[in-house]
């Protein structure tokens, strides 16, 4: 089984655990946050964050899922993580970080170390994500991480509850 405790100069990443439900719910409520991520509903209920919780523990067992709390000097700023449907399917990694971290490279500096293990320890050799045309930030951070355009579709965001501009990446080793 990959192991999910990575530390890089800066960061801790760490399995979520059901104890950080309500951390997650608190900083997933800030609109800045869920208005860029795809799956997160406004108004998120710490249960609806317990049950994500136990589906991303559930499918690390399966291969399918392999979610991190980012934690900067022991407080939780963040979450990087890889989903597929199947495990012959490719990862699609998403990630947030809290506004109050924002500009300082948190970002790549968590979804690099979760890729290098990635890669390190399961073979993986490509990988999805993408972002929402209006999110530029997100968008340098998957370039600075090697991911290029292959497409663009319009996305429904929970967040927002309106269908967006999406830009998809694909990330080869």
């Amino acid at each position: 089984m990959l192991s999910l405790e990575i530390s890089t100069p800066r960061l801790a990443l760490r399995p979520a655990l059901p104890t950080d439900s309500r951390a997650i719910t608190a900083l997933v409520a800030d609109p800045r946050i869920h208005r860029n991520v795809g799956r997160i509903a406004p108004g998120q209920s710490q249960d609806e964050t317990r049950d994500f919780l136990e589906c991303a523990k559930q499918g690390h067992f399966a291969g399918t899922d392999h979610v991190c709390v980012v934690e900067r000097k022991g407080e939780l700023i963040g979450c990087v993580g890889v989903r597929r449907q199947t495990t012959r399917d490719l990862f699609e990694l998403g990630y947030w970080i809290a506004p109050e971290a924002w500009g300082q490279g948190y970002a790549t500096e968590a979804a690099k170390a979760l890729m290098d293990r990635l890669q390190a320890r399961a073979g993986v050799k490509v990988m999805m994500s993408g972002h929402f045309a209006d999110n530029l930030a997100s968008g340098r951070v998957l370039r600075k991480l090697g991911f290029l355009p292959c497409g663009r579709r319009p996305y429904h965001c929970l967040g927002r509850d309106e269908t967006v501009d999406h830009r998809d990446m694909v990330w080869v080793a």
